[in-house]
């Protein structure tokens, strides 16, 4: 049967039938040609791992081909893949990621992370210590938010403040271009949201949180340079 989608409109990211599609579409599926040690070429369709990381690429283009080690001063996993894991902690303690419908029969952020990681680590010998790393890492960083207290696994000290709303990134829309410079004068990471029309309905809340975290981060800051 032909598509339900017209108008040269991509197909919604939860749409079934399309899920090949969407991974590639949204850099969900890692590079077949890269050569990497560390692991396959995976997929994914954790809508987590097709936001935006701090490189500005998608999760999973950031995490392809890094190396899954443990941090042996901590425990806990290292490299980006310590970033995604602490990154994601902080998403699912500050969107209300539940009501979006990529996530409709989905895991949650972390999980979908997770599932991730033990994709990439099967075979190894070392994978049951490498999960068990995951798992303390992201313990730890749910304990630090509930506190208040810098994330682990993230390397710049802008990437560890806690808390702040995260941005419903769109691909167009008439709200696409506030985003853009919200997110461009300092806003929390983007997730993706429904595409095309900027029509989610966290949006508007969403922009007008994203304001109020900025214009606190930079009172913050100003009373930290006093």
């Amino acid at each position: 049967g032909g598509s339900r989608f017209s108008g040269g409109l991509p197909p919604a990211p939860w749409a079934a039938e399309s899920r090949a599609d969407r991974r590639a579409a949204m850099g969900c599926v890692q590079n077949k040609n890269a050569v990497s040690r560390f692991q396959p070429p995976l997929e994914t369709d954790s809508p987590f791992m097709c936001t935006e990381a701090p490189d500005g690429t998608t999760w999973m283009q950031h995490v392809q081909g890094a190396d899954i080690s443990v941090d042996p001063a901590t425990g806990f996993l290292a490299g980006a893949w310590a970033e995604c894991i602490a990154l994601a902690v902080r998403y699912e303690r500050s969107t209300e990621w539940g009501i979006l419908p990529e996530y409709s029969g989905q895991k949650g952020p972390v999980a979908g992370v997770h599932a991730v990681i033990e994709a990439a680590v099967e075979g190894r010998a070392d994978s049951a210590k490498l999960l068990e790393a995951a798992g303390k890492l992201e313990e730890a960083a749910h304990a630090a938010f509930g506190e208040g207290l810098p994330l682990p696994g993230l390397r710049t000290r802008s990437e560890r403040t806690v808390g702040g709303p995260t941005l419903l990134r769109h691909q167009g829309g008439s709200q696409g271009a506030d985003i853009k410079k919200a997110a461009a004068a300092g806003a929390p990471a983007v997730a993706a949201g429904a595409p095309g029309d900027g029509s989610h309905p966290a949006c508007e809340d969403c922009l007008g949180k994203a304001a109020q975290g900025m214009s606190e981060t930079a009172g913050g800051n100003e009373a930290e340079r006093s």
